[in-house]
């Protein structure tokens, strides 16, 4: 599970694309189902001291300032809910160490609706629809006691 005090910095990628549409072999569906390849690559940085990223972010881009973990999933749910897809989207995200403010954006303005115009255009008998979702988020944590440098850099108050 993400956690909850790192914060996300920095430009966040997430794409989503159709790669296949399938009548299944062996199953009956009552709706369109997705099958979802999300890969995800969280850049997780520990700050020692404040830092403004709208300013300063060029010196953090470096690939030795950041650990990075690649994890990847794949999720089966039926098309017939937006409310349950998107539940079930977060709960991927999240076991993909995405923070969960960065979820609903990524969900509203990319995954649903690249899955939802799949469903359009392979309307009429129910199929599989495979769908790849690809997300990139640099992430910080401070480490540090606001009271030592006199401000709250980039964490607010």
């Amino acid at each position: 599970m993400a956690s909850e005090s790192w914060k996300v910095v920095g430009e966040t990628y997430c794409k989503a694309w159709l790669q296949q549409a399938f009548e299944p072999e062996n199953e009956s569906l009552p709706c369109t189902k997705f099958s979802m390849d999300v890969k995800a690559t969280v850049r997780r940085c520990l700050l020692q001291q404040p830092i403004d990223f709208n300013e300063d972010m060029s010196l953090f881009l470096e690939d030795d300032n950041w650990n990075v973990d690649e994890n990847e999933d794949t999720v089966e749910p039926l098309a017939n809910n937006p409310f349950d897809l998107a539940a079930v989207i977060s709960q991927t995200l999240s076991r993909l160490q995405v923070p969960s403010h960065a979820h609903q954006d990524m969900i509203d303005t990319i995954i649903l609706p690249e899955a939802f115009k799949a469903a359009r255009e392979h309307c009429g008998v129910p199929k599989v629809l495979r769908i790849a979702v690809r997300v990139d988020v640099y992430v910080a944590e401070k480490n540090y006691m606001e009271e030592e440098f006199g401000g709250d850099g980039c964490f607010g108050g």
